[in-house]
C-alpha cells in the first residue's frame, strides 16, 4: 500500500479492528468512499499524463452550484464564449422520469431551477459528489440541453464528444434504472472492503508487523460489467463511456474508478480490474499513427464495426436517436480514417464494400429487457437508408465479416485482391436532417454500385418446434438485377 492511500488504509484498519466498519461505510456514497474517490482523482491529476487535457471552453450551459459552502440553490448558467473551468458530467438512465427544466426567464445568463430537494435523486447525488470535490459546475443532459427546443437538442447532441472528453470526470449512476434510484446504494462493506491483516515480515517475530489487505471476494466480482448495471444496457451510454477520460462509477455493491491509466475499485483500490473498453478509450483519446505494415486497408474500420456490434446489444427509447447517440464516437474515430473519407449514416465511404456486409440474426432479440411500459426502439419519425445497418438497428444487426465466404476464397480484407470481386461503388450520398451535425440524423440516402451477380438459393428454415413446412425458392441472376 503506497502513501497515496495510507490515511484511508489506516482508517479502514481501525474500523475493522473496532467492529465499526458497517457504520463507517454503510453506503457506496459514504464519507469514506468520497475520500477514496478524491484520492483516485488526485493521483490521476498528479501521476497520469495520458489522462490530462489542455483547458478548453466550457459547455454551452452548466448547472452552477454557487460558491462552495454558500448554501444557494443551483441555477442553470449560460457560459460566456471561451470561458474555461472545471465541471463534472452525469451519465444516467432516464427511465421515463420528468426532465429538470428552468422555471423562469433568463436573467443575467442564469435560469432559475426548482429547489434541489425537488430534483430526482440521481441529480441530487451528482450535486453532492461535485460539492465533495469542490467542483462548482455540473452538466446534466436535462436541463443543460433545452428539452423543448429541437434545434438546441440537435446542436448540443453534436457537441457530446467535447463535453464528455473535457469534463474533470464522469459520474456514472451504474446501478440505477431511472432517476429516482440515485447513485448510492446501501451495502455491507464487509463483503466489499479488503480484510486488514497484520503480519510479521521475515522470521523475526519481534519485528514490527506490516499491514496487509486481502480482498474478501473473488477478483472477478470487482468488474462492474459483470454486475447488475442497467446503465450499460443503453446505447447513449456507450459514447459517454468511451469519450470520458475519467469515470467514477457507482454500482450496487461498490464504487469504481476508471481513467485512461488506472481501473480500480473498493476491493482493489490500487490495482483494480481491466475495463472492457480501456484500449478503445485510449485510442480515441490519443493521436495514434495508423500503421498499415503493408496492409491495403485501414485497420480502424474494424474497430468501428466492433463498436457497431456492441451498440446492437443495447437499448434506446427512440429509433431516430440512434445516429445522434453514436455521433460523438463517429466524430472521434473519423480522424483515424483515411483522408477524405466520408461518414454515411453509420458507414464509411472508403470501406463501403465491406460495410455493406451486415446481417440481421433470426429469432428474438437478446438485448436486456426494458421496464414494462417503457418504449424501446420506437420507430416514429425514423428514417435511415435501407443499405445501412442503421435501418435495422431495432433488430440487432451485426457487421459479420470474419466468416464471410466469397467466390473462390475466404474473405481477406487486408489483401488488395479483395477488390477483384468486381464490386465498384459509383456514388453514395446522404442528406442530413441538419447541417450542424454531419454525424446526426439523415433525411434520405442514395447508393449506386456495380457488382457481379450469381444464382442464389434462398431458404427459410423454421424451428422444429413449429408445425410448418419451410419454403425454398431459387432465383436466376436475371431476376436479381
Amino acid at each position: 500500500m503506497t502513501d497515496n492511500f495510507a490515511s484511508f488504509s489506516l482508517d479502514l484498519a481501525e474500523n475493522w479492528a473496532a467492529g465499526t466498519l458497517a457504520d463507517w461505510d454503510s453506503s457506496t456514497g459514504s464519507v469514506a468512499n468520497m475520500g477514496l474517490a478524491k484520492e483516485w482523482y488526485r493521483r490521476c491529476l498528479r501521476d497520469h499524463p495520458q489522462c490530462h487535457k489542455s483547458p478548453t471552453p466550457l459547455p454551452t450551459r452548466l448547472i452552477d452550484l454557487g460558491e462552495m459552502g454558500g448554501g444557494s440553490e443551483p441555477v442553470l448558467y449560460e457560459t460566456p464564449p471561451g470561458m474555461t473551468g472545471e465541471y463534472v458530467i452525469l451519465s444516467h438512465c432516464w427511465g421515463g422520469g420528468q426532465p429538470l427544466e428552468p422555471i423562469g426567464p433568463l436573467i443575467d445568463r442564469r435560469w432559475p431551477l426548482p429547489p434541489l430537494s425537488k430534483w430526482l435523486r440521481t441529480f441530487q447525488d451528482a450535486v453532492y459528489i461535485a460539492k465533495r470535490f469542490n467542483i462548482r459546475y455540473v452538466w446534466i443532459d436535462s436541463p443543460c440541453i433545452l428539452q423543448r427546443n429541437e434545434q438546441d437538442w440537435i446542436t448540443e447532441s453534436g457537441r457530446m464528444s467535447a463535453y464528455f472528453s473535457n469534463a474533470a470526470f464522469t459520474i456514472a449512476a451504474m446501478g440505477a434504472e431511472d432517476g429516482t434510484q440515485g447513485c448510492f446504494w446501501p451495502r455491507n462493506p464487509v463483503l466489499t472492503r479488503p480484510c486488514c491483516v497484520k503480519l510479521h515480515s521475515g522470521c523475526k517475530t519481534d519485528s514490527r508487523p506490516e499491514l496487509f489487505f486481502i480482498a474478501a471476494r473473488p477478483r472477478y466480482d470487482s468488474d462492474p460489467f459483470t454486475n447488475d448495471a442497467p446503465l450499460h444496457s443503453r446505447v447513449w451510454v456507450l459514447q459517454e463511456e468511451l469519450l470520458s477520460r475519467r469515470i467514477l462509477r457507482f454500482g450496487k455493491r461498490q464504487m469504481y474508478w476508471d481513467c485512461l491509466t488506472l481501473a480500480a475499485s473498493e476491493s482493489d483500490p490500487e490495482e483494480g480490474w481491466k475495463s472492457q473498453m480501456t484500449d478503445t478509450r485510449r485510442i480515441l483519446h490519443s493521436s495514434p499513427i495508423v500503421e498499415r505494415a503493408g496492409q491495403h486497408r485501414n485497420p480502424y474500420y474494424d474497430k468501428w464495426y466492433e463498436l457497431v456490434n456492441k451498440l446492437s446489444e443495447r437499448n434506446i427509447t427512440f429509433n431516430r436517436d440512434i445516429l445522434p447517440a453514436i455521433s460523438a464516437i463517429a466524430e472521434s474515430i473519423h480522424r483515424l480514417m483515411d483522408p477524405g473519407d466520408k461518414y454515411l449514416a453509420g458507414l464509411w465511404e472508403k470501406d463501403l464494400v465491406v460495410g455493406l456486409l451486415w446481417v440481421v440474426p433470426r429469432g428474438e432479440c437478446l438485448r436486456p429487457k426494458v421496464p414494462e411500459g417503457q418504449p424501446n426502439y420506437d420507430r416514429r419519425d425514423f428514417f435511415a437508408p435501407s443499405w445501412s445497418w442503421i435501418s435495422m438497428s431495432d433488430r440487432e444487426p451485426s457487421v459479420w465479416l470474419r466468416s464471410k465466404i466469397m467466390p473462390g476464397e475466404k474473405l481477406n480484407l487486408y489483401n488488395p485482391r479483395y477488390e477483384s470481386w468486381g464490386t465498384q461503388i459509383l456514388s453514395a450520398n446522404v442528406e442530413l436532417r441538419d447541417d450542424v451535425n454531419i454525424y446526426g440524423e439523415v433525411k434520405s440516402g442514395a447508393l449506386r454500385f456495380r457488382a457481379q451477380i450469381c444464382p442464389v438459393r434462398i431458404e427459410r428454415k423454421l424451428s422444429p418446434r413449429h408445425d410448418l413446412r419451410g419454403n425454398c425458392e431459387t432465383f436466376s441472376s436475371s431476376e436479381l438485377t
